[in-house]
């Protein structure tokens, strides 16, 4: 009788569960952890500053995560969350405060 092992199947999707397998990870190579979208923090709807405040460019602030969003979801290397810089806008822009605070708690759930 063919068929996969109910018990092999349990083990690795518990060793998924908890991280400790290299199957569907956000990074590459041997041993490295999976990363579920699920268990990361949703971006906020960030404040646009208006009038004569700066912030980063929505724009570009977009862009980036939505790289490390479809990374997560196709298992691919992840951008790194703690080098990314960002242009001011202009005019407007994100709030930066609000940017930052995501990004830090972004950073941490992904190096946990």
């Amino acid at each position: 009788m063919g068929g996969y092992n109910e018990k092999e199947v349990d083990d690795f999707l518990d060793e998924m569960r908890r991280g400790t397998t290299g199957a569907g990870s956000g990074t590459t190579g041997e041993g490295a952890r999976v990363i579920f979208v699920d268990d990361l923090p949703k971006p906020p709807a960030f404040t646009v500053v208006g009038g004569f405040l700066r912030g980063y460019r929505v724009e570009d602030v977009d862009d980036f995560l939505a790289e490390v969003w479809s990374s997560v979801r196709e298992g691919r290397e992840l951008p790194r969350v703690e080098n990314v810089s960002f242009l001011s806008a202009r005019r407007g822009g994100y709030d930066e405060l609000q940017v930052d605070d995501y990004l830090d708690l972004l950073s941490a759930a992904l190096d946990e």
